[in-house]
């Protein structure tokens, strides 16, 4: 055979094993580089309000958990149907039709936009979703000549674009298997949440040495079982920043972060109105070590170091009686430190906690610390604190 002709067999095997992912790049590798182009010309524009960056982060880990099997499985999948002249319909092509699109629709692309912080590239996806429509019937078309009523019935049992089975009447069998793999996905989830999620949003917005900084209160709760340092730049001098901070508490200005998880606590927790405060209170500026600030009606923290401009650290006791060896011991240690950086203030949080407790106890705090507060409160009280010091 010529090689020629022997490159032209080569070329429409491959074609056919890509399927009609060449013709995709040509739509959305345009879409891709102006999203690039839009981030790095317009980064605020299309910014994620960093309210909730913890759990940006959060859902890029578990998108790329997720992607990393069923990515995998399809590639596994396709090759070996491929190979075999067969119909890919087990692993990943037994949750939808086109995996490979999938992936980048439901996976690839919004982690991209999550870590980037960018709604642009959520519009590429947009962009995808309409390409792998028009793509994915091309294929089909391909595919139901090919495999004919074989295909068919594949095609009426499985979606097209959504990695997820289609609900009908199943057998037990079937049941149990889809029970045993939603179980499965879970805690899979829970484990990346936990070893992989959680430590890095322990430490959003740090860099190495803001991490190993010693800060006030550092020393009153050594070797913590529990352990939070993050932080955020102001465009705003410590003393603009600083009213913001003095004034936090529950019966005082409130916490600039998510209100809604405040009011649970009580109704009238914020003492204008509904919401944290968007002004400065003077009756509130005068805070002193030995003061009291509480986060809920039967929770409070005792000011134990202050800096002006500087510097506040506030601190739990443990209940009375309690020592540090006896079950239920615990103590929190708060800090706030603000970090003069040419024209910008890095405001950083460090939270320490010692417990002595068993795994219930231990759990509650564990997922009210580092999920509750790492994940998404801290975070939201810090973009709070940001946008009331800069609008000044």
């Amino acid at each position: 055979m010529p090689d020629a002709e022997m490159g032209s067999v080569h070329m429409e095997k491959e074609r056919t094993l890509m399927g009609d992912a060449p013709r995709l790049l040509t739509v959305v590798g345009p879409a891709l580089a102006a999203a690039v182009g839009a981030q790095m010309l317009f980064p605020g524009v299309g910014s994620f309000t960093l309210r909730f960056h913890g759990l940006f982060i959060w859902a890029a880990v578990i998108l790329v958990a997720l992607a990393v099997p069923f990515w995998a499985s399809a590639g596994f999948e396709l090759v070996r149907a491929w190979r075999k002249k067969a119909l890919a319909t087990r692993g990943a092509f037994g949750l939808c039709r086109h995996p490979i699109f999938a992936a980048w629709i439901w996976f690839v692309l919004p982690v991209i936009a999550f870590l980037a912080d960018s709604w642009y590239f959520l519009a590429v996806d947009a962009v995808f979703v309409a390409a792998s429509i028009a793509g994915a019937r091309r294929e089909e078309a391909q595919l139901a000549e090919e495999f004919g009523d074989r295909y068919a019935d594949y095609r009426s049992r499985t979606r097209s674009l959504v990695p997820f089975p289609r609900l009908r009447p199943v057998g037990l069998r079937r049941y149990l298997s889809g029970v045993s793999g939603v179980a499965a996905t879970i805690v899979y989830v829970v484990l990346v949440t936990v070893f992989v999620a959680v430590p890095l949003v322990r430490q959003l917005g740090t860099n190495g040495a803001e991490r190993a900084m010693v800060l006030p209160g550092d020393e009153l709760a050594p070797s913590p079982e529990q352990s939070y340092t993050q932080a955020i730049s102001i465009k705003a001098p410590p003393d603009r920043i600083w009213p913001w901070l003095v004034q936090v508490g529950y019966r005082r200005a409130g916490w600039y972060n998510v209100d809604a998880i405040n009011r649970m606590a009580a109704p009238d927790y914020f003492i204008d109105g509904n919401g944290s405060s968007s002004r400065i209170h003077p009756e509130l500026q005068g805070l002193k070590v030995g003061d009291s600030i509480s986060i809920a009606p039967a929770l409070s923290f005792e000011l134990v170091s202050l800096e002006p401009e500087r510097q506040f650290t506030m601190a739990s006791s443990p209940a009375p009686g309690i020592s540090e060896s006896d079950p239920g011991y615990m103590k929190a240690v708060w800090s706030f430190y603000l970090l003069p950086s040419g024209q910008s203030t890095r405001l950083m949080v460090r939270y320490r906690t010692r417990m002595s407790g068993g795994f219930f106890q231990n759990f509650w705090i564990y997922f009210f610390n580092d999920i509750g507060g790492a994940m998404l409160q801290q975070p939201a009280m810090l973009y709070g604190v940001k946008v009331r010091a800069e609008r000044m």
